[in-house]
């Protein structure tokens, strides 16, 4: 889902759902988006990303990695690389063989500022 249509979809409901960013926060490129929140601390190799809404019973945040929105549910710390999809390629195939790219981890600071 695009970041705009779960914007719209925040900005109708009256629930407990809410939305995390300013206007400049987040940037639209081709293939997905860069928070500008996000943090690398190069000494522990830990991306730390915020929410970018709240829907559903799930944070939302764009994932430093491939780009694209992912989700988490609950209001806890996550440590986690990216997603394991094909699309986002951690899945490498050469010379007929399988593997695995390592990803940074990501912690969500669920800590909104």
């Amino acid at each position: 889902m695009k970041l705009e249509d779960l914007i719209q979809l925040v900005t109708n409901n009256d629930s407990e759902e809410d939305i995390y960013i300013e206007p400049g926060d987040i940037l639209v490129i081709p293939g997905g988006y860069i928070d500008t929140r996000t943090s690398l601390d190069i000494e522990a190799n830990i991306h730390t990303v915020k929410p970018v809404l709240f829907y559903n019973g799930h944070y939302f945040y764009v994932c430093p990695d491939c780009n694209e929105l992912h989700w988490t549910e609950g209001a806890m710390k996550i440590q986690t690389g990216c997603c394991a999809d094909i699309d986002c390629e951690r899945h490498i195939y050469f010379a007929g063989e399988h593997f695995m790219i390592k990803r940074r981890p990501i912690i969500l600071d669920d800590g909104v500022s």
